[in-house]
């Protein structure tokens, strides 16, 4: 859920205690600004030692301010029989409250949403876990953009398959529904092709191949977005709102920054494990190679007749060379060449397995 901020919170105690000066100035009586529990936000408590709180504003006419149907504090003309404008004065104030909250708000917002990016980003950078990553990249999207629940599938390109690697907020039974294949999803289909997906009503969109789940879990409105790196897409990211909500265009270019540093994780990840793979391959290469090129011989055998020459120059670690010197009856010497069908292990194999 998103954030119920305080008066106080969104506007400084300086700019409440001017604001409060020039509208009192303009009423001609003492105009007050105070939190929901009607306590002036502009001084610090002080109770009496009997316990009553000076600061208690009960009586005069109130006008609340608002935000996002929230009532976070109220403005208070104290005597508005002074005043015969008291009534739009403290309207006109608590609008002007109501418009600097939402700015404040919006703007909050707007930097929670960059600093999650950015913590992502740093989190992307040093964590060697991916399903942990991804699982932590689903809560924090969540939490930013106070929506239900997230998942993160990526893609099988072998069976054309969409399994889930990462998740928020989901359960176990809606998880394992059933394949999602981009065959059968649309939605999926379209998001892989780099399209960001809007699904109004997941209990009656078409496109929803499994509704009845939806509706089970309590998912109703959601965005796909692809999951791209340089062009190529690994997965799509998936956020679910519990209720029908229109995505605005930050919620749709924070989605797409998130799908896109998560799928750069994801590759590099997929790219240093890769490079691990090879450099382990080439190690036992190197050292399969030191073994084969012990088995060569380095000189010919002495013969009373003939005098051997020979080098042994392999292009690569392993290679399917072969040759060898043979006794034979009588005096006699054969000597064998080859080139083995294949390379590295292969021929290699099959050289041991000739000369054996």
């Amino acid at each position: 859920m998103e954030r119920v901020y305080t008066l106080g919170e969104l506007i400084r105690t300086k700019e409440l205690a001017r604001l409060q000066g020039t509208f009192s100035r303009l009423c001609g009586t003492e105009v007050v600004i105070c939190n929901p529990a009607g306590k002036r936000i502009d001084v610090p408590t002080n109770k009496t030692s009997a316990g009553h709180d000076p600061n208690l504003v009960c009586n005069g006419m109130s006008v609340p301010v608002l935000w996002k149907a929230h009532v976070l504090g109220h403005v208070v003309v104290l005597d508005p029989e002074r005043c015969t404008h008291a009534t739009e004065l403290a309207g006109l104030l608590a609008d002007v409250l109501s418009a600097l909250c939402h700015a404040q708000g919006y703007i909050r917002k707007r930097v929670s949403e960059l600093a999650a990016v950015y913590d992502l980003g740093a989190l992307f950078a040093s964590s060697k876990n991916l399903d942990e990553m991804l699982n932590i990249t689903a809560k924090r999207i969540c939490d930013v953009m106070g929506v239900k629940a997230a998942s993160i599938r990526l893609l099988d390109e072998a069976t054309g398959t969409l399994v889930i690697s990462g998740e928020h907020n989901l359960s176990e039974r809606y998880l394992r529904k059933g394949p999602v294949t981009l065959r059968d999803n649309p939605i999926d289909a379209a998001a892989i092709a780099g399209e960001i997906v809007y699904i109004e009503d997941a209990r009656t969109d078409p496109r929803v191949r499994f509704p009845e789940h939806a509706r089970r879990e309590g998912v109703v409105s959601g965005l796909c977005s692809p999951m791209s790196y340089r062009g190529y897409t690994v997965g799509v990211l998936r956020i679910y709102s519990g209720r029908k909500q229109r995505f605005s265009d930050f919620d749709v270019e924070l989605s797409r920054a998130v799908a896109s540093q998560a799928a750069a994780a994801i590759v590099h990840s997929r790219l240093f494990k890769e490079a691990l793979a090879a450099a382990a391959q080439e190690r036992q290469l190197k050292r399969g190679g030191q073994i084969q090129r012990r088995m060569v011989l380095r000189q010919a055998p002495p013969h009373p007749r003939i005098t051997f020459g020979q080098v042994y120059e392999p292009s690569l670690e392993m290679v399917g060379d072969f040759f060898d010197y043979l006794d034979l009856p009588e005096g006699s010497i054969g000597v064998a060449i080859a080139d083995v069908v294949g390379q590295c292990f292969p021929g290699a194999l099959m050289n041991a397995s000739v000369r054996s």
